[in-house]
């Protein structure tokens, strides 16, 4: 059974990638790995796009962590009977959303130019 879209599979492999290269192979500053992130950031700008317009799986809504989402889940963790057709659940919601504002930290100081 197939969950995710070929664009969320995409996404997900490149952005990996860049991660590898520009932490392992690349030295900053090199064009490479400069080239490396604008291709990291296009995939970004895909990745928020493809959340409103693509496939149900692919939609930010499907995962949205709301308070009866988790409750359920949780209830259905206990029980052992989760569905076999679901995406990313309302926990996994939580963490993307945890990460999200973990990379906005990261970020800032590079938009704003301030480190506070």
């Amino acid at each position: 059974m197939q969950i995710w879209d070929i664009g969320i599979r995409l996404f997900h492999w490149s952005i990996a990638l860049v991660f590898v290269l520009n932490y392992f192979l690349l030295e900053p500053g090199e064009t490479a790995h400069q080239i490396a992130g604008y291709y990291a950031f296009a995939w970004l700008i895909f990745r928020v796009v493809w959340g409103f317009l693509g496939p149900r799986r692919a939609r930010f809504s499907d995962f949205f962590p709301t308070p009866s989402r988790i409750k359920t889940h949780i209830t259905q963790l206990k029980q052992r009977q989760l569905p076999r057709d679901a995406g990313h659940n309302p926990l996994g919601g939580v963490v993307i959303f945890v990460q999200r504002w973990g990379r906005i930290q990261l970020i800032r100081p590079m938009i704003t130019g301030r480190r506070d």
